[in-house]
């Protein structure tokens, strides 16, 4: 297999990753867990920040499978997209895709830091 390849579905992977961490992250119980969420979604925002709205993970991922060529500004993907298209058959809006991806990501956020702040 191309070592590309293999690193954009290893991206691919840990993008999964993250999106679960966001989705499950605030319910478990180690506090570990909960300070990652906190954490991520800082980490997560500046990044979206510093990018342009783009996650750097979809940045390099899209660069290594070559769908972009050189410029990424040119295409979106959208992780969240793909991933919701994989899952229902469908691709839901983009309007809503960022309403969800904020909502779930400080949703989770506000809910572990509140967890952390009461000591369960």
């Amino acid at each position: 297999m191309d070592r590309r390849l293999w690193l954009a579905r290893a991206i691919w992977l840990l993008h999964t990753a993250i999106v679960l961490l966001f989705a499950i992250g605030w319910a478990l119980p180690w506090r570990y867990a909960l300070w990652a969420v906190v954490l991520g979604a800082a980490l997560v925002q500046g990044g979206w920040w510093i990018f342009g709205d783009r996650c750097l993970l979809t940045v390099a991922e899209t660069r290594l499978r070559g769908a972009l060529g050189p410029e990424p500004e040119r295409a979106e993907p959208r992780f969240v997209g793909d991933l919701a298209a994989r899952i229902f058959g469908w691709r839901p809006a983009d309007r809503w895709l960022d309403l969800a991806t904020y909502g779930v990501m400080w949703g989770a956020c506000a809910i572990a830091a509140l967890r952390l702040g009461l000591g369960r």
